[in-house]
């Protein structure tokens, strides 16, 4: 499976943990944020690393 990677973004922090490490567990690469500007921060961060 090709590494995907996802943007999970939620502020509740046990609901955000436990959709984390279920992703994880099915193989996929995930970043976490509590809100949208610390998304929008890690989405740009990312794009510009991987050259999306």
């Amino acid at each position: 499976m090709e590494n995907i990677h996802i943007l999970l973004v939620e502020d509740e922090e046990s609901l955000a943990s436990f959709v984390s490490t279920e992703l994880s567990f099915e193989g996929y690469e995930v970043e976490r944020a509590a809100d949208g500007e610390q998304a929008l921060k890690i989405f740009i961060t990312v794009s510009a690393i991987s050259g999306i």
